[in-house]
């Protein structure tokens, strides 16, 4: 389990994706075909004991659904997550730990309409808890493939990911 000052820590942390062949990547196109289902491996640029996944799924009958999942590997603990056009549960139980805002949703549904990010909270398992997405994430709507590339960028940005990612073109839907 990640307290949230760890898990700020990790997110600092500057980093690029992976490759088992050639190392650190500078560059990576990602097949942009519908639906996006990739598992990225993602190294801190400084050697580090961490190593971590980024997971992206685009579901196959809801286009425009769109997980975005930042996890420390090898331990397989959340870090960082983001939905759009999902649901979520907030805990039924607060403690004092949860922040003052979540307070009053807990045991109530996020819908579906309200892009919003998993946090880590001291005292529940990673990501238990939702809010709505911060109006300094650039991407507020999921509404075509082209927000859905951009979210992934922007999410990139977020988790402090150096690579440069191309999308591609060719394959696009």
């Amino acid at each position: 389990m990640l307290t949230p000052e760890e898990t700020n820590t990790l997110l600092e942390m500057p980093k690029k994706l992976y490759s088992a062949k050639t190392g650190l990547l500078s560059e990576y196109a990602l097949d942009t075909t519908a639906p996006i289902h990739v598992r990225l491996p993602v190294h801190p640029i400084e050697k580090s004991e961490w190593h971590f996944e980024w997971k992206i799924e685009q579901s196959a009958k809801r286009l425009l659904k769109l997980t975005l999942h930042f996890m420390e590997k090898s331990r397989l603990v959340g870090v960082l997550r983001i939905d759009f056009n999902g649901i979520h549960w907030q805990p039924a139980d607060v403690n004092e730990h949860v922040p003052e805002e979540l307070k009053m949703t807990a045991g109530k549904m996020i819908n579906f309409d309200t892009p919003h990010m998993h946090i880590n909270v001291k005292g529940y398992k990673p990501l238990a808890w939702a809010r709505p997405l911060s109006q300094d994430f650039p991407v507020q709507e999921i509404t075509d493939q082209e927000s859905i590339l951009q979210a992934i960028l922007a999410f990139g940005k977020l988790i402090n990911l150096t690579t440069n990612i191309h999308f591609n073109q060719s394959l696009q839907a």
